[in-house]
């Protein structure tokens, strides 16, 4: 699964927001490598997109969201798309492009709509409507000459009756921070045959964030269990269902590399098509951050896609397209209501050779944090004081 382009109004956190995930001209050079559909090479997509911004300014916000759709489109729960809406007396619009790979040589470009209304008697109780178009791409195809070519399947329809005639069956994993709610939970599902693998993929992971750790291997005695041995004698075993804030011996950092280990697993096996993995790093150093986006990118395969939400500053060194940074603005003020604002790198400078990290370092992108605020923390001090 590939987004192409994400419209939400009243959603979350975001008053209208619109993220575009085409790009419309070849490049000479590009680091990442095949930014495009394997058998449709003129039908371009942001294979990577590296999200920055400060604190509250949608990051997290946006992985729910899209992790809500997904739900959305597969399970046909309404409850994972209303619990989206931010002001429940206006309507909540939802509007997303997406590649679905059917198989073979063939993809589909879907349109989808999504109006979501409170009714007026019930709180609890709401009306959703849905459009929904889609072409089956051709050769030659671009985003732009597939959107000319859409078939109009669904308007203003039921979403039960929508859904049933998408029939949304692709795949996605979505990683989070374990102080979100439902992500501190080791989840990691496999066959006893893919368990090995996935033991060696932990390991080197383990390895790399705390030296001391001597070897990682499957429990014999649990089912989807794993050993971890340290070099002082010390062992602790860790089972699918446990709490990844409770594992001892561990440092904050390192218990991340158990989410971290179960991403790339399935980055490697293309398990999923889509990928978010929000600020699983804060607790990490630099260099491994680094090194583990890069190889995150080097297992993306046809008609994957990965997000990637960060704080660190040193990623806008890497020597990647300008289109793939996007910057979540600070919010501002428009009357009483806080505007999130969004804006790729690829709109502020149109040479590709420019390092995107001095850009940010001069806040082009208009998202640096407001510090006034606690510089007068030390003025309020210092007034007590006199």
């Amino acid at each position: 699964m590939v987004i192409m382009s994400l419209d939400l109004k009243n959603v979350l956190g975001f008053k209208e927001l619109h993220l575009d995930f085409s790009y419309p001209k070849k490049l000479r050079k590009n680091t990442i490598g095949e930014e495009w559909l394997k058998e449709i090479p003129t039908f371009r997509y942001k294979k990577v997109n590296v999200i920055m911004g400060s604190n509250s300014n949608g990051k997290s916000s946006l992985g729910r969201t899209i992790w809500s759709i997904c739900l959305f489109l597969r399970n046909k729960e309404s409850s994972k798309i209303t619990r989206l809406i931010s002001d429940g007396s206006k309507e909540m619009i939802i509007k997303i492009d997406y590649v679905s790979h059917t198989g073979g040589k063939q993809y589909v470009l879907n349109r989808v709509a999504i109006m979501v209304t409170k009714k007026e008697k019930n709180e609890d109780a709401f009306s959703i409507k849905m459009h929904y178009s889609y072409v089956t791409l051709r050769t030659g195809d671009t985003y732009e000459s597939a959107c000319e070519n859409l078939v109009v399947k669904a308007i203003d329809m039921d979403y039960l009756e929508c859904l049933n005639i998408i029939s949304h069956s692709d795949g996605w994993f979505i990683a989070m921070p374990i102080t979100e709610s439902g992500f501190n939970i080791f989840s990691t599902d496999l066959k006893k045959n893919e368990r090995a693998q996935f033991s060696k993929v932990l390991f080197n992971v383990l390895k790399a964030l705390d030296p001391n750790i001597e070897s990682v291997s499957v429990s014999r005695e649990i089912d989807n269990a794993y050993i971890v041995k340290y070099d002082d004698g010390k062992n602790t075993i860790v089972k699918k269902g446990d709490k990844i804030s409770d594992i001892p011996f561990l440092s904050s950092g390192t218990k991340y590399g158990f989410i971290i280990a179960d991403v790339i697993y399935a980055l490697g096996n293309h398990n999923n098509g889509l990928f978010f993995i929000d600020e699983l790093f804060s607790y990490i150093d630099s260099d491994l951050e680094i090194a583990m986006l890069n190889l995150m990118i080097s297992l993306l395969d046809d008609c994957e896609q990965l997000f990637f939400t960060t704080h660190n500053s040193e990623v806008l060194l890497l020597p990647f397209p300008l289109h793939t940074f996007t910057f979540l603005g600070k919010k501002t003020e428009n009357g009483e209501q806080a505007i999130i604002n969004s804006v790729c790198a690829s709109d502020v400078e149109k040479r590709n050779n420019v390092v995107v990290k001095n850009l940010y370092d001069n806040d082009y992108f208009d998202i640096s944090p407001d510090i006034s605020k606690i510089f007068e923390i030390e003025e309020l001090f210092k007034h007590d004081k006199n």
